[in-house]
């Protein structure tokens, strides 16, 4: 008899892949099975005994596909929708704290994902800045506090825990444009944790 077991792992999720020949039956048979409980069963007739093996591991081969890709799948979405609830937190944080602020533009990473704001459109230095800002980790280190003034613009990158945020502010002195950020950094910790 020709099978292969094999243990599929989503996160904390394990599945047991099963997949064997049953020759009194002349069929492969794959499936998947959770916690004890077969989720899914997949036949397959074998029309050549010759290239059993063969056929039992391009089975098995796509049981474990279709899960990947079923998984795969399920997470970009939900990767997408925590993207898209961050965004809409981090507009609402920006529109209801600070409603007439010089806050022009916020880049948030946030446990590794990223998002942003804008409230005018970004001078091409600006986005220059921002290219560079990953550079810019690797010379100064993550430094808690990063201050750059560009023509009217100050900005402010501030790196945290799993926390990093570039805010630009536009015509306040360098002093109160890190006072706004600070004070845009603390409700975001506490609207996002």
């Amino acid at each position: 008899m020709v099978s292969i077991n094999e243990v599929f792992r989503v996160g904390n999720l394990n599945f047991d892949i099963q997949t064997e020949y049953k020759p009194r039956l002349g069929i492969i048979v794959g499936e998947i099975i959770h916690k004890g409980k077969i989720l899914k069963k997949i036949t397959k007739e074998v029309k050549n005994r010759e290239k059993v093996e063969e056929e039992v591991r391009s089975v098995h081969s796509k049981i474990l596909k279709t899960l990947y890709e079923k998984f795969s799948a399920s997470s970009k979405k939900e990767s997408l929708e925590l993207i898209s609830n961050l965004r809409k937190k981090l507009v609402d944080i920006v529109k209801k704290n600070f409603p007439e602020s010089k806050i022009t533009f916020v880049h948030l990473n946030y446990k590794e994902v990223e998002v942003s704001y804008e409230k005018s459109p970004l001078e091409g230095d600006v986005l220059k800045i921002e290219k560079i800002t990953p550079f810019l980790e690797k010379i100064l280190g993550k430094r808690k506090l990063f201050i750059l003034k560009v023509k009217d613009l100050v900005l402010v990158k501030i790196y945290d825990h799993e926390l990093s945020l570039l805010v630009a502010v536009k015509g306040l002195k360098l002093g109160l444009a890190t006072l706004l950020v600070e004070k845009l950094k603390k409700h975001i910790e506490k609207d996002f944790s």
